[in-house]
This record gives C-alpha cells, structure tokens and sequence, in this order.
C-alpha cells in the first residue's frame, strides 16, 4: 500500500522562505510589501517587515516628489531660485541614496529573520491592522 502523498504547496514554508518573504517586501518596494501582504498574512514577521516597507517607500515618495515640485517651481526664478532648486535635487538624490540604504538593510534583517523595527515607521506600522 502506497503512502497518501500531499500536493506541494504554491508558497514552501521553511523558516528561509519565511525570512525571505519579509527581505522580498523591501527589496521591490511599494509592489513587494503589497504582494506580500496579500499572499502572507499568517507569517508575522514578513508582514511586520512589508507594512514598514510600504509605509517607508510611500514617505520617501511623497518627500521626493515635493523637492521635485520645488526644484521645477524655483529652477526659472534667476539665480535665487536656481539656489533653492539645485538644494532641492541634490536633497531629492540623497533621500533616494538614503532609502536604498535603509531598504538594503532592512532587507538583510529580514533574511536574517528579526524584527527590526525602523524608529517612527515601525510605531506606525504596528498600529496598522489588517
């Protein structure tokens, strides 16, 4: 008599798959933390690290697209402006300088499976139910 094998599932569940889900949530930004918090509720930590995620990219981009707004509004009024324009693209290149940092090594916490929470962020986050 043969044994009742079960189907494989669609998503593997070891604990590296586990970990792998919350470091997939930040490297592909807004898409990665909205993917895995429709496919993976039940892993806390990976849901932890993809509302961070979502949360972290979306004021990254509401920050980049205000010093762009700026940048255009300020760049034709004479030399002040062209001042206040190249602060703002050269502030726009380092908050997405900075968010890569802080996605990669929120991504490596991941992957190693803690709970790092980011400062204001992860207070957010945790208030956040879904």
């Amino acid at each position: 008599m043969e044994a009742v094998q079960t189907p494989p599932t669609v998503f593997p569940t070891s604990r590296r798959t586990l970990n792998l889900w919350a470091a997939v949530a930040w490297l592909f930004g807004i898409f990665g933390a909205v993917i895995v918090l429709l496919f993976r509720r039940a892993n806390h930590l990976a849901m932890l690290h993809a509302k961070q995620s979502l949360l972290w990219n979306i004021v990254i981009l509401l920050l980049v697209t205000a010093f762009g707004i700026i940048d255009a509004a300020f760049f034709r009024l004479g030399f002040v402006g062209f001042v206040i324009a190249g602060i703002a693209t050269w502030s726009s290149r380092a908050f997405r300088l900075m968010h890569w940092f802080v996605a990669l090594f929120m991504a490596y916490q991941g992957l190693r499976g803690r709970a790092f929470r980011l400062p204001v962020i992860g207070d957010w986050a945790e208030k956040i139910k879904l």
